[in-house]
């Protein structure tokens, strides 16, 4: 028969193979139905491992293939041992180990048995197996079992949760479990306005403090009386909430109400806070009749104008090229100043409304506007003269409105793209401290200072700009205290 070697050289490219070559080719290997000649392997025989009954014997295995030897007791175990080797007392689970002298135990495992035993030997409730499909099995802290209804196994995890957790998870958990919306501790600061009338129309009340970012699905306001009745729940809908945690409003017709002091109750859904301050509802409120208010004007150049003017309640500026040509110059060229409203030492609320709308937003620049409270001795003349004031701002770069209260921190006052601005004021004087408040679209903003006792004008004070602007105040009431 031909080598290998000899074989490739008849099947090389060019040749011709005849029916012998292929032969030989094909004989000089075992087809998988041939049997292998024993001869023909090259393999010691006298080293592969007998059978005994189908088994191995244990002498021709390898030392790791039988480690583990197991006798019923330990004295059936052999006199000597051997090293490397576990044995194991089957009647006891027990393992040893031969030290070359004696039989070491490896693991004693009766302690743990001990503790496995106490930790079962409890008081229990047995469950039946018709209970079965209705209970779950679980260890008190005391160890001893209870059975509880599957329908009630989520709760009580649930319910016990909480004494796992460290404060900050708790707070955390408290969060989570109210939506996401913080729990944290409410708290408010002043109410807005202090005293109501009981005359039959809509309040609208301010609350400004901490934490005051309420989930909107889930929270409710009610008013409690000083001593802590609970009187009635103000619906949601009739309820403002801000994101910014320190604003809260809501309206309400207190003309249903006794006389009396009044609290307000927030509920952020997991927790409730009662206001320390009050509101009081008064029968006998003396209210000033605004609708005869005269003013006082100063135009630029004192030129004439139909579209600047002040009249009973009302004052209106709106932008004219015949008391100035449109242009961004931030000259003031409008100033309009009430009669004295409030005389020296009377403590006072003032409410109203302002509206601003400039026109071609995209090319206005930065006007200002402002709305305030002016000393009874003063005369209009082209500035700011309000102090206490609220300052209105268009700023192109924004594109929106921004408010300013006395010297707090110009913020927002509408939305991006508002060129339209509308918002709420109140002034209160009580003695030598006064609130100033403006309740804009994007929340309220409040300051409170100190004032003297001398009266007082309303005023308001604008500027120009390059294209149409209207800017309006309306006094709305005032209320001696």
């Amino acid at each position: 028969m031909l080598n290998k070697q000899k074989l490739k050289t008849l099947f090389e490219n060019g040749d011709i193979p005849k029916q012998e070559d292929f032969w030989q080719w094909q004989d000089s290997y075992f087809h998988k139905e041939d049997k292998i000649p024993a001869n023909t392997i090259d393999y010691d025989f006298t080293k592969k491992a007998d059978l005994i009954d189908g088994k191995i014997p244990a002498s021709q295995l390898p030392s790791y293939v039988d480690d583990v030897l197991e006798y019923n007791t330990l004295s059936n175990f052999p006199q000597e041992g051997e090293t490397g080797k576990i044995y194991i007392e089957v009647t006891t689970g027990k393992q040893f180990r031969w030290s070359g002298a004696r039989y070491i135990q490896i693991i004693d495992t009766s302690t743990f048995q001990d503790m496995l035993v106490a930790k079962l030997d409890k008081p229990s409730e047995i469950i039946n197996k018709a209970e079965t499909n209705q209970y779950v099995p679980l260890l008190n802290n005391d160890n001893a079992t209870k059975k509880i209804l599957k329908n009630d196994f989520g709760k009580d995890l649930f319910i016990s949760a909480p004494s796992l957790l460290s404060e900050n998870e708790k707070t955390d958990w408290k969060t989570q479990m109210n939506g996401g919306w913080t729990t944290s501790t409410m708290s408010v600061a002043y109410i807005l306005p202090p005293i109501v009338d009981k005359t039959d129309k809509n309040t609208w009340f301010t609350l400004k403090g901490a934490n005051l970012n309420i989930n909107p699905a889930n929270f409710s306001v009610s008013l409690m009386t000083a001593s802590g009745t609970l009187v009635t729940k103000i619906p949601n809908a009739q309820v403002q909430l801000f994101q910014n945690g320190t604003d809260l409003i809501f309206y309400y017709n207190c003309s249903n109400l006794a006389e009396g002091e009044y609290k307000i109750m927030i509920s952020n859904g997991t927790a409730s806070y009662t206001t320390n301050s009050t509101v009081l509802i008064s029968n006998a409120l003396s209210k000033v009749d605004l609708s005869s208010t005269q003013w006082d004007k100063k135009l630029y150049n004192n030129t004439v104008s139909n579209n600047i003017y002040g009249r009973g309640n009302v004052c209106v500026f709106a932008t004219d090229s015949n008391v100035k040509p449109l242009e961004n110059d931030y000259t003031f060229i409008a100033s309009l100043i009430s009669k004295p409203l409030v005389s020296e030492n009377q403590d006072f609320i003032l409410r109203g409304s302002i509206n601003l709308n400039i026109y071609n937003w995209e090319y206005s620049r930065d006007p200002e506007y402002y709305f305030g409270l002016v000393n009874t001795n003063t005369l209009p003349e082209l500035t700011n003269q309000a102090s206490p004031f609220i300052r209105m701002v268009y700023t192109r770069s924004a594109l929106r409105w921004r408010c300013q209260v006395n010297t707090s921190e110009l913020m927002f006052a509408t939305n991006h793209y508002d060129t339209t601005a509308q918002g709420n004021f109140t002034f209160i004087r009580r003695g030598e401290t006064l609130i100033s408040s403006v309740t804009l679209n994007t929340g309220t903003f409040t300051t409170i200072g100190s004032i003297t006792q001398g009266s007082l004008k309303f005023g308001m004070f604008c500027q120009n700009n390059t294209f149409k602007t209207d800017v309006s105040a309306t006094l709305q009431e005032l209320i001696i205290l």
